[in-house]
């Protein structure tokens, strides 16, 4: 408090004048989160209790602001105190859900196509929120979150494990999952590989399969001809030119990437 020169009146005393919060937008936050942060605003900023009600009307915002007034009227919200206006608002943002329709979201819920294991559990935790599920909310986490696990290989895996508990049911589910995506990625680069060597081999065959895959006949009369047929370049593999005269000497071989 501060007492004014020459009078004893003393005033609220506020430690800084750049207090400020975002304006209230149900689109983005919930207002018992919002109402939460502007409490920790007043205690950063040393605000009185006198000044809190006028605080909170000028940040809520003009819808909300407007809701309280319908609420209210024909009363003013300046004359209601600051924990009336909270929890009038609270009631309206923040309705009571009913038990029994959020066990059943929260046993309905499955891990979804491309949702990974952390990402569904931690889905299952903001649906037990208001289960009301107590001391039995670990158990009822474990046992829906291998209920609806989207792998029947890590559901199986962990069926069979005795004295299994939530953590041990993540840690396990986690790392089964990373082990898949990785097995699966190293095979689609495996199957990529040999699709290239299958290509280049049909594009530059084996000259030795070329030369040992003529058919025989013993009573094929070899003449001068096919005597100067049996040499073949050793680059393409064509026996109508030595290497010497092929067109791919100076080619970067796809296969074992060495020139010529």
């Amino acid at each position: 408090m501060m007492a004014t020169e020459g009078s004893s009146v003393t005033m609220p005393m506020i430690t800084t004048s750049t207090f400020t919060i975002e304006t209230f937008n149900i689109a983005q936050t919930k207002w018992s989160r919002w109402v939460k942060r502007l409490e920790v605003a007043f205690r950063v900023f040393n605000v009185p209790d006198e000044l809190k009600l006028p605080y909170l009307l000028h940040f809520m915002g003009p819808e909300a602001y407007d809701t309280l007034c319908d609420k209210l009227a024909p009363d003013s919200p300046d004359d209601r105190t600051y924990n009336e206006v909270v929890q009038m608002m609270d009631q309206f943002y923040n309705p009571c859900p009913l038990e029994i329709a959020e066990i059943f979201r929260f046993q309905s819920r499955k891990q979804q196509e491309g949702e990974t294991v952390q990402e569904y559990y931690y889905a299952l935790q903001k649906l037990s929120i208001n289960c009301k599920f107590g001391e039995y909310l670990k158990m009822a986490l474990r046992n829906q979150f291998v209920y609806g696990l989207h792998s029947r290989r890590i559901q199986s895996r962990l069926l069979e494990t005795r004295d299994l508990t939530l953590d041990r049911a993540v840690e396990i589910s986690t790392s089964m999952e990373m082990s898949e995506r990785d097995a699966n990625q190293l095979h689609r680069k495996t199957n990529s590989v040999d699709a290239i060597v299958q290509k280049d081999k049909r594009r530059y065959p084996n000259p030795e399969n070329k030369a040992t895959s003529r058919p025989s006949n013993s009573k094929t009369v070899y003449n001068s001809y096919n005597n100067a047929n049996k040499f073949f370049c050793y680059r393409c593999g064509d026996n109508r030119h030595l290497a010497n005269k092929c067109n791919m000497i100076d080619a970067i071989c796809n296969f074992c990437k060495r020139k010529g």
